[in-house]
């Protein structure tokens, strides 16, 4: 049930908006970046409609303030995966040079750097550094993996959601994205990690 509300809140809010957009003359790329935070509030919006549907509210713990644990542990995860990140990346591109696989990077940066709209570059910036990170970490974190925490084996735990989080970074008509895959698992799994030490 709650997998369900999340793809439906995916699926539906992008539909609304890109309705919403065309009705009010939007142009293309304003559209696609609208349709992008659509998608990701769709997200946020089914997730939660999920869990208060099951009668559990509380995604996270919330408090008010950041407590310098978090700060620190925050800084730390950074600083384990950049590198790490950096060399599977590295070597996940020889990868799929030797099967010749293209290597586009995803489409949301191609669109970032062509953009000729104000709004659009905005909305594509606001998207991409805002609102990406924080419901891909309720999504995948706090919401996927919590879940499968205690439900499956420890490593289908860290490793699911991590091969989920990259493929959603794939465009599945074009494979644009493909070679931040590899990089990806290994993030998620790295997130993972230190949201399993640090709640």
């Amino acid at each position: 049930f709650l997998v369900w509300c999340t793809l439906t809140g995916a699926a539906i809010t992008p539909v609304l908006i890109d309705f919403a957009a065309t009705r009010i003359g939007a142009d293309e790329q304003i559209r696609r970046a609208a349709g992008q935070i659509a998608f990701q509030a769709g997200l946020m919006l089914g997730l939660a409609t999920g869990f208060v549907c099951a009668r559990r509210p509380r995604l996270v713990p919330l408090t008010l303030g950041m407590r310098a644990n978090s700060v620190i542990g925050g800084i730390a995860t950074f600083l384990v995966a950049t590198p790490i990140t950096a060399v599977v990346g590295w070597v996940w591109r020889g990868v799929l040079n030797l099967v010749h696989v293209p290597l586009e990077r995803q489409q949301q940066f191609d669109v970032l750097a062509t953009s000729k709209s104000a709004a659009a570059f905005v909305l594509w910036t606001a998207s991409i550094v805002l609102v990406a990170p924080v419901v891909e970490e309720m999504v995948f974190r706090a919401g996927v993996f919590r879940y499968l925490r205690g439900r499956v084996p420890r490593w289908a735990s860290f490793t699911l959601p991590a091969v989920a989080f990259s493929f959603f970074h794939v465009d599945r008509r074009t494979a644009n994205g493909v070679a931040a895959f590899g990089p990806l698992v290994v993030l998620g799994v790295v997130l993972a990690v230190a949201y399993a030490r640090t709640g």
